[in-house]
């Protein structure tokens, strides 16, 4: 017979194991003991406590006395501050760095939203999350729905990491030949890096027009509850990319190769030149305008006509390493006449001043 260890949660290998043979002997003790006479279990009953009463004396004694020699060691141990002293048998004290449970000060982003927006001309959709409070910091017209242009690659890119963990699909197994400026053969591992890191077509096409990934994604979708978010991602609202956001930070689905990849293709995007267009910055917005001590996870989307954007997008998770906070990020724009969206980067680094001076 096995029965749970207590402390399942730490230690889940651990089982406690209660043997068959010391059942059996109970059972047959028991059968035993109830084929005496009921004057003779009386007798039996009351030798069997005289017996064991000074077994429990001594026991209980025990437990007294060593839980004053634990309490005495442990006060004895306690330093000035009211901390344990480091001891060869004592835990493990974490590093100094590493992280903990205190939550760093909310910081109400919202008045400086409000004055860099006054200034933007141009339709806004904004949500700010503090994922170390569990708070929104900042909106501005958050449950509106907007074009989200290439931001709904990262809804394929997360289903496709799943596919790959379920040893599904073979993540090198050719996947697609394209024609184009980056004419060439990629597996399915590939793609999934391309359609992040470089918001690459050639692969974001066939993985969005593979029937059982886009069902899967629909199906995310639903099960999230992004009820403004249809079309595979293509509509959405910066709440439901926020809350999507929010449900890739801490990507339970996803095993730790598989997050390292996506993270990468977030972080690494250098410039991509394509002929005949120029050169695309994928990080020319929001990224830009953060100083090089901040980690932005980004994932851009656009459409630009003519002279202006008629859609640019960011949506980011960024990280102040030196100051231990964490925030979502989710911008998005319409008619944007900017070229680069200067208002994009002005808003990164009005927050990062806000952020900074609130953390002294």
């Amino acid at each position: 017979m096995r029965l749970p260890f207590s402390n399942a949660s730490s230690r889940p290998d651990l089982e406690i194991i209660i043997p068959d043979r010391p059942k059996q002997l109970l059972h047959q003790t028991w059968h035993s003991f109830k084929g005496f006479s009921y004057h003779n279990q009386i007798q039996i009953t009351i030798i069997s406590f005289l017996g064991l009463a000074p077994v429990a004396i001594t026991f209980a004694f025990t437990l007294l006395v060593n839980n004053s020699l634990v309490t005495t060691i442990i006060q004895n141990k306690t330093d000035s501050s009211g901390m344990v002293s480091e001891s060869p048998t004592s835990p493990e004290i974490p590093p100094e760095n590493s992280p903990t449970d205190t939550k760093p000060a909310f910081i109400n982003l919202q008045p400086t939203v409000n004055q860099w927006a006054s200034s933007v001309k141009a339709r806004i959709g904004l949500m700010i999350y503090d994922l170390d409070n569990s708070q929104i910091a900042a909106e501005l017209n958050a449950n509106q729905v907007f074009s989200t242009a290439s931001i709904y690659k990262i809804f394929f890119a997360y289903i496709g990491y799943q596919d790959i963990d379920s040893d599904y699909i073979d993540p090198n197994q050719p996947f697609t030949i394209t024609n184009d400026y980056r004419a060439d053969a990629y597996t399915f591992s590939e793609c999934l890096d391309l359609i992040i890191r470089e918001s690459y077509n050639g692969c974001a096409d066939p993985i969005r027009n593979t029937q059982r990934l886009y069902r899967r994604v629909e199906a995310l979708i639903d099960e999230l509850g992004l009820t403004n978010t249809t079309n595979g991602g293509l509509s959405s609202t910066p709440a439901d990319i926020t809350d999507f956001l929010k449900f890739l930070y801490y990507h339970h689905d996803l095993s730790a190769e598989s997050w390292a990849s996506f993270q990468d293709s977030l972080l690494n995007q250098p410039p991509t030149k394509v002929s005949g267009e120029g050169t695309y910055d994928w990080r020319q917005g929001l990224p830009a305008g953060f100083s090089e001590s901040v980690t932005v996870y980004d994932k851009v989307g656009w459409s630009w006509i003519d002279n202006y954007w008629a859609v640019y997008n960011d949506a980011a998770i960024v990280e102040f390493p030196d100051l231990d906070r964490h925030y979502i990020i989710v911008l998005f724009t319409n008619n944007l006449h900017e070229d680069p969206p200067i208002s994009i980067q002005k808003l990164s680094a009005e927050l990062e001043a806000t952020i900074r001076a609130s953390s002294k």
